[in-house]
């Protein structure tokens, strides 16, 4: 279905810069463009395959699932797709587990010829600004590569914080490594004890964790 909310009044007023009615604009814009779809609200197999394209395209193979998989968590509660584009066009993607108290952005993806037009920004910034709930995403650590500096660059112009406790992220598919990453807050940085909820949380719902091997996280 398609997605419509209310822009928050603090985007449309801000204190030291006046009314910023052309950016409430177009972030309400990108809310219009896009497709959510939940348990409730399923998408198609046609439409899927558009997304998992785009997802495949975009991310490597050990941050991702196969496609059956990937698709199969459109039956978890938690687990919201949202597709953006005009007409049957699949422009980019979100993917983001919606808990009770924050939200953990697991994938983003932009069409590659649409990339450096701002329309990654009116995303991520449009689904951060629909809740008051706090935004996790996971990033690759500095200098990892060329590709993860423009990521980490992105995000913190997009109010992203950096935090710096040890944080390994998990495969998403057999036979893939660990990798070594951070995650990232918004709109603050985490303290020590909500980083350590926050990776258990991660761990158990969204990788699948053991009990066994999540309890050195448990302290």
């Amino acid at each position: 279905m398609k997605y419509w909310a209310i822009v928050p009044l603090s985007i449309l007023y801000n204190g030291s810069c006046g009314y910023l009615v052309a950016s409430a604009f177009a972030i309400w814009y990108t809310l219009c463009m896009w497709t959510k779809y939940t348990v409730s609200a399923p998408i198609s197999q046609e439409e899927y395959q558009k997304v998992y394209v785009l997802l495949s395209a975009a991310i490597p193979p050990e941050k991702r699932r196969e496609y059956s998989i990937q698709r199969a968590l459109l039956q978890h509660s938690a687990y919201t797709l949202y597709s953006y584009g005009a007409g049957n066009a699949v422009e980019a993607m979100l993917a983001a587990w919606e808990f009770s108290h924050l939200r953990y952005v697991e994938h983003f993806a932009v069409k590659e010829a649409l990339r450096n037009q701002g329309l990654g920004t009116r995303l991520l910034q449009a689904y951060m600004q629909q809740s008051d709930l706090p935004v996790i995403l996971e990033s690759e650590e500095p200098g990892a590569s060329a590709m993860a500096e423009r990521r980490l660059a992105f995000f913190s112009r997009c109010g992203f914080h950096t935090n710096t406790e040890a944080y390994s992220q998990p495969p998403r598919s057999k036979g893939m490594p660990w990798v070594s990453a951070q995650l990232l807050s918004w709109p603050a940085p985490l303290n020590e004890a909500d980083f350590s909820d926050c990776r258990v949380l991660l761990y158990r719902e969204v990788y699948g964790l053991s009990s066994h091997s999540l309890a050195k996280y448990n302290k």
